[in-house]
């Protein structure tokens, strides 16, 4: 009796192991969803400040009213103080995205121009939309720095303002 009971034991775990290594390489079939493309962009907001008898850009902090997307409810700030950088998001919705920022002493805006394509992935992950070919239609800043433009690269300041 006692050697039927350590068999019923064993075949439980032996099926017990069979089920769960099975479950765990049906999740390694699966196809990895991970999208290179971003809506992402950072900007930066730098003031001219002398240290060591020299001009130096240096991290500004501002006070905006509002900072939004028109054509969009992406409201970024509301009457806040921004510690800089600032992530923004494009619409992939669009080919164009305004961004608005109000502040006191006036409004600035950012345009940005680009190439919005939809594309299959697979049927597990559906449809990505990949966003190129950006460009600055225009822009209200006094002084702008574009330092990328490709949302394929990441973790870089893609816009620079000089107060």
């Amino acid at each position: 009796m006692r050697v039927i009971v350590n068999h019923y034991k064993t075949i439980r775990y032996f099926i017990m192991g069979l089920v769960l290594s099975r479950m765990a390489m049906g999740c390694l079939d699966r196809p990895d969803c991970v999208f290179e493309g971003d809506n992402r962009i950072e900007i930066n907001f730098l003031r001219l400040e002398e240290v060591d008898d020299e001009l130096r850009n240096v991290q500004d902090t501002l006070i905006f009213q509002r900072i939004y997307a028109l054509n969009s409810n992406a409201l970024y700030a509301f009457q806040d103080t921004i510690f800089t950088p600032f992530i923004l998001l494009i619409n992939p919705n669009d080919t164009v995205t305004t961004f608005v920022f109000e502040r006191l002493s006036g409004t600035d805006t950012l345009v940005l121009n680009y190439d919005s394509r939809p594309g299959f992935v697979s049927e597990n992950c559906g449809f990505n939309i990949e966003l190129t070919n950006m460009e600055v239609a225009r822009h209200t800043f006094d002084s702008l720095k574009v330092n990328n433009l490709d949302l394929e690269i990441k973790n870089i300041i893609n816009f620079e303002v000089i107060n």
